[in-house]
């Protein structure tokens, strides 16, 4: 547990709740099938949610697990057409609604993913954001036509077509996104 989450156990610590931990233990052995050892961690910010735990502390424990979640992950080949916008398989998404000194974070929408096997940890600005969810709606996108899209939602008048391609065209180069080019992941 140290290991996963270690600001949220030094949280707990701090609060003078550290018996969670153990409680937590007794719990998982007691009513949580639990089918390997690295299921365990996934447990452990739903059962600080049931003790009433106050949410600040739990950003910093689904922080810690989304992060966790990722190194363990490994990527997975998308099936996608010729010049399709994907999302890497390996994102995940953390968002803080308090600012976590712990973690050395501010507000805002963070996302983990792997590139070339190396964990990615990234803030994600409102239209990156915006990006993502078009792309959630399992639609079949280029960049040209995603950035089309984005600057044609409600949302996406904030900036012009233009921006819109640099702003796919960074999230492509970061390895947020992922396009299929002459039948290799780039």
């Amino acid at each position: 547990m140290n290991i996963v989450f270690p600001k949220t156990i030094e949280i707990l610590h701090e609060k003078k709740i550290s018996y969670l931990q153990e409680q937590f233990r007794k719990t998982l052995h007691e009513q949580i099938l639990v089918s390997t050892d690295s299921d365990i961690p996934r447990w452990f910010p739903v059962f600080l949610k049931f003790q009433g735990i106050r949410p600040e502390i739990l950003e910093v424990a689904e922080f810690e697990y989304l992060r966790h979640l990722v190194i363990q992950q490994e990527a997975a080949a998308l099936r996608m057409d010729h010049g399709q916008l994907g999302l890497n398989s390996t994102l995940q998404f953390v968002e803080l609604h308090h600012a976590q000194p712990k973690l050395n974070r501010e507000r805002g929408l963070y996302c983990f993913f792997k590139k070339q096997e190396q964990l990615i940890e990234y803030k994600l600005s409102i239209q990156q954001a915006l990006v993502v969810d078009l792309l959630h709606d399992e639609r079949k996108y280029s960049l040209e036509q995603l950035a089309l899209h984005a600057a044609t939602h409600e949302m996406g008048r904030i900036q012009s077509l233009q921006k819109w391609k640099e702003t796919v065209f960074e999230m492509l180069q970061l390895g947020i996104l992922v396009s299929q080019l002459k039948g290799n992941e780039a």
